[in-house]
């Protein structure tokens, strides 16, 4: 991974998700620091810590755990979208924006969007990414990208 890419992909998953240092709960599923999916990756919690309560993250704790997230989403990335490493940045962002959030699957569902990244037509692929159940439920953070993808959004 590029040390610009590592940089943007970090400054864009930080401001779409935010920073929570203790667990909590969102749409029935257990997180922790930047959106990290404790469920995903722990399972079911200890009886001795229900709800995750007894886990705590720092900052910098969550910032070291988000940067293994970033290089494993942009592996996965690059292994199943042809055009990935040739993308520009912004676009490369984008995606791993949207594995992270999503899931590699949910992110390769869009097809159109990709397809029109991979084309070098940046609007188009905006245009499929806000047509998009994704951007009902996160709208804030669809149209971010879909700015990024633009030009509008400088990260």
């Amino acid at each position: 991974m590029k040390s610009l890419i590592l940089y943007l992909a970090l400054k864009s998953l930080t401001l779409n998700e935010g920073f929570v240092s203790h667990a909590y709960e969102l749409d029935g599923v257990w997180h922790i620091g930047f959106g990290y999916n404790l469920e995903q990756h722990y399972g079911e919690p200890a009886e001795d810590c229900p709800n995750y309560s007894c886990l705590y993250w720092t900052r910098e704790y969550a910032f070291e755990v988000l940067v293994d997230d970033i290089v494993k989403v942009e592996e996965g990335l690059a292994k199943n979208v042809g055009c990935f490493e040739s993308l520009k940045s912004k676009a490369r962002v984008v995606l791993i924006d949207m594995a992270y959030n999503m899931g590699l699957a949910g992110a390769l569902s869009f097809k159109k969007t990709i397809s029109a990244m991979c084309a070098g037509n940046f609007d188009w692929a905006a245009h499929h990414l806000l047509d998009s159940k994704y951007a009902d439920r996160l709208p804030k953070r669809a149209e971010r990208n879909a700015s990024t993808l633009r030009g509008d959004y400088k990260l």
